[in-house]
């Protein structure tokens, strides 16, 4: 499209503003009410009267969408004519409005589809201080404007173009993203800015409490920083959508200072869903698809302008589709790390109730194995010649077991090296098994990779924990840590265990030392009133044989002949 501003704006220009019939309009929300009122009281007699209601309705949308979008200051003006009424809404804003389709669910998009339903013909002048959109209702055909509302931004913009220098503008080239998804999220980020636009004006105009500074400053950002960009996606997600396209290719031409605007935007909108969580807003908080889609292009931005302006090869662009599998793979993780944080919490609290080292074996080596997704598990121990034992084990048979409970100090297998040298030891796939532990190759041959991590009580190793696994493994640093946890809270819980037990031993020592003496005070007793022989046998036999167990018990004397 060739055509100049005027031609594209069906030849009207728009007289200056300040004359005595146009309203000044403030941004808080008695600007609307006030437009209607100004509305009935311009346009009287039966001719005029017959467009009243057309008229109130359009100036209500227009003036609603330069409080919402637009920047002071705002005006309205009347102008009557023969068949029909001019409308000129005027606010201090260059940003130029976006027809945007219409969603049950959105909480905006409605105001320009009204317009043009009820108007004759209607578009947007650029003037010095910002811009008017005009429109007028009445009789006649209605004429349809080439602007920017039907596609063509382009022609229009440059139309727009300030005077004087500019600064230099770089084409960034996106990609193709699902036209449906900008659609969704540029309409969410509408109803933010227009929730965070009406809490702005409320408070100005007293009608509504204030608004906290921090709030203010994140309005401010939300509303106007990086408007360009914002609005140039919704164009071109718009436009894609009238020619059925599934996918928007999205191209933005952004001067390079918009980096920082970028960014800033994004964090406001970042912080706009800490609001909304924290149900501070009536806007819900962002889909997870929305903020992936605006961290993927807003950094993707951001690099090209600033390598363009630093005169520096930009970073390569990775694409939608790249970037979402690289979030969802860093969900995947963090998910798994949570899964394991919540095991670690699970095993805490199973050994709470633990006073055995059976008991400990049992729970850690269970949850162990089924939070690390192995196929076996064990917990070996040492006992005080310094060879192994196994309290317990999940997946291994008798014959494994066996295994494991060799001389730690000469057999070169996982467990026991780790036992010997304090060091945990990693098997990540069967070419490492074979070179490092031979021997498992022919002993354990389904086995593709393992751990073993040594048990510390008081600086003294005494045992190890390990993890078999049917599939090469990498053990990264969130899994060894896990692992490394579960070991802390084995030993932990191993100490606790061998104080019970060394109490419990105690306690039956004293009680049984305790009845001893008992006993020997009552035989003393018993003996002190025997007097012949037969009698003192009576009473050691009868103690002698209750005291063994027995049910049978004799004396034999040796008599002189």
């Amino acid at each position: 499209m060739g055509a100049d501003l005027t031609t594209l704006l069906g030849g009207r220009r728009l007289p200056a503003v300040g004359e005595p019939d146009v309203l000044r309009l403030s941004s808080g929300p008695d600007a609307v009410p006030r437009a209607r009122r100004y509305v009935t009281e311009r346009l009287t007699g039966p001719r005029l009267s017959a467009y009243v209601d057309d008229v109130e309705l359009a100036v209500a949308e227009l003036v609603t969408n330069a409080v919402l979008h637009g920047a002071p200051p705002l005006s309205l003006r009347l102008t009557p004519q023969d068949d029909l009424v001019r409308i000129e809404v005027a606010d201090g804003s260059r940003q130029t409005p976006v027809r945007g389709r219409v969603d049950v669910a959105a909480m905006t998009g409605r105001g320009l589809a009204l317009v043009d339903a009820l108007t004759v013909r209607w578009g947007v002048d650029a003037v010095d201080d910002g811009k008017v959109v005009w429109a007028e209702v009445g009789s006649g055909d209605a004429t349809v404007l080439p602007t920017d509302l039907d596609g063509d931004i382009e022609a229009l913009l440059s139309a727009w173009s300030d005077d004087g220098p500019t600064e230099p503008r770089v084409n960034v080239h996106l990609g193709d993203v699902a036209t449906d998804l900008l659609l969704e999220a540029k309409a969410h980020v509408d109803s933010v800015v227009r929730e965070f636009a009406l809490a702005a004006s409320g408070a100005s105009s007293g009608s509504s409490a204030a608004v906290p500074r921090r709030l203010a400053e994140l309005i401010e950002t939300v509303e106007n920083r990086f408007a360009e960009a914002r609005q140039s996606i919704k164009r071109q997600a718009l436009a894609a959508a009238a020619r059925g396209d599934r996918r928007t290719d999205l191209t933005l031409t952004l001067p390079t200072s918009a980096a920082d605007d970028a960014e800033a935007y994004l964090a406001g909108l970042n912080e706009a869903d800490a609001y909304a969580r924290a149900s501070r807003l009536l806007t819900l908080e962002s889909p997870p698809q929305h903020r992936a889609f605006r961290q993927w292009y807003i950094s993707a931005l951001a690099g090209q302008l600033r390598a363009a302006g630093e005169h520096r090869t930009p970073p390569p662009l990775e694409t939608f589709e790249e970037h979402l599998l690289k979030a969802f793979g860093e969900q995947a993780t963090a998910r798994a790390n949570l899964e394991r944080i919540a095991g670690l919490q699970g095993v805490t609290a199973a050994l709470a109730g633990t006073t055995t080292v059976l008991d400990v074996a049992t729970v850690v080596i269970d949850k162990g194995v089924r939070a690390l997704g192995a196929v076996g598990g064990g917990l070996l121990l040492r006992d005080r010649s310094g060879r192994l034992t196994v309290p317990s084990s999940v997946g291994y048979d008798t014959a494994m077991i066996a295994r494991l409970l060799n001389d730690p100090e000469q057999d070169e297998l996982p467990a026991p090296t780790a036992v010997r040298t304090g060091e945990a030891v990693w098997v990540e796939s069967p070419q490492d098994r074979n070179e490092r532990f031979p021997a498992l190759a022919e002993s354990e041959p389904k086995i593709a990779a393992l751990c073993a991590v040594p048990l510390q009580v008081r600086g003294a190793t005494v045992g190890a924990l390990r993890f078999s696994f049917a599939d090469s493994r990498l053990f990264d640093e969130y899994e060894q840590r896990f692992v490394f946890g579960l070991a802390d809270q084995t030993a932990q819980a191993i100490d606790r265990a061998l104080l019970y037990e060394a109490e419990r031993r105690a306690r039956e020592n004293a009680e049984d030392l305790a009845a001893r003496l008992i006993r020997l005070q009552q035989v003393a007793t018993e003996l002190g009133r025997a007097g012949t022989v037969d009698e003192v046998a009576e009473v050691v036999v009868s103690h002698a044989a209750e005291v063994v167990g027995s049910g049978l018990a004799t004396v034999s004397l040796l008599v002189d002949p």
